[in-house]
C-alpha cells in the first residue's frame, strides 16, 4: 500500500493513529504491526505529521502554545498526584517513590514557569504575593511560620520517617534528628 496516495481524510485517520501511538510511547514495530504499515509507509507518515504539527505550532501565537503546553504537563502532574496518594497508601508506605514524584512534580512545575516566561506569556518578575505550594506565606508571622513547617515535617515524618529515623522541631523550628539509643552491656 502506498500511503502517500490514500483519499486525505483516510491519511488524515492515519496520521490521528500514529499521534495515539507516539503518546503511548509504542515502538516503531509495535506501531507497523497495529496499523498495518511498512517501514517505508511509517518513516513517511512521520515526516507528514512532522510537517503538519510544524505547521500548526508555527501559526499558532504564544499564549496558544503555552496553553497546550500547560494542559499536557497538567495531566502529568495529575498522574503523578495519583502515584503519590499510591505510595503513601501503600504497606509498607513507599517513601521513596512519593518523593520522588513530588520531586517530578515540582520539577514539571519550574518548567512550566520557565517556559511561560520564555514565551512572553507572563513577566519574570514575580508577584510580591509570597506563595509555598498551597501555603500563602503573605502576613504570616513568625510563630505561624514556624507552626506550618513543623505541621509539614509531621507530614514528611509520616512518609520517610521509618525509613530516615525520626526527628523532632524544636521551639525555635530546629529539626533535630532522634539518635539511636545505645544499651552497653548487654542488660
Amino acid at each position: 500500500m502506498n500511503i502517500a496516495q490514500l483519499p486525505s481524510e483516510d491519511f488524515s485517520a492515519l496520521l490521528a493513529s500514529l499521534r495515539i501511538h507516539i503518546a503511548n510511547d509504542d515502538t516503531d514495530d509495535d506501531t507497523m504491526k497495529a496499523m498495518g504499515l511498512s517501514p517505508i509507509n511509517l518513516s513517511t507518515l512521520k515526516k507528514k505529521l512532522a510537517d503538519v504539527d510544524g505547521e500548526e505550532i508555527t501559526g499558532q501565537a504564544p499564549i496558544e502554545i503555552f496553553l497546550e503546553y500547560l494542559l499536557r504537563q497538567k495531566k502529568i502532574i495529575l498522574h503523578l498526584d495519583t502515584i503519590h496518594t499510591k505510595a503513601i497508601a501503600a504497606k509498607p508506605v513507599q517513601g521513596q517513590v512519593a518523593i520522588g514524584a513530588c520531586k517530578a512534580k515540582s520539577d514539571i512545575l519550574d518548567k512550566i514557569i520557565d517556559r511561560g516566561q520564555s514565551l512572553g506569556v507572563y513577566d519574570k518578575k514575580p508577584a510580591e504575593l509570597k506563595l509555598l505550594g498551597d501555603i500563602n506565606l503573605d502576613g504570616m508571622d513568625l510563630g505561624e511560620l514556624k507552626d506550618q513547617v513543623h505541621k509539614e515535617m509531621e507530614e514528611i515524618k509520616l512518609i520517610v520517617g521509618d525509613k530516615r529515623g525520626e526527628y523532632e522541631v524544636n521551639d525555635s523550628g530546629e529539626i533535630i534528628p532522634f539518635k539511636p539509643k545505645v544499651i552497653k552491656g548487654g542488660k
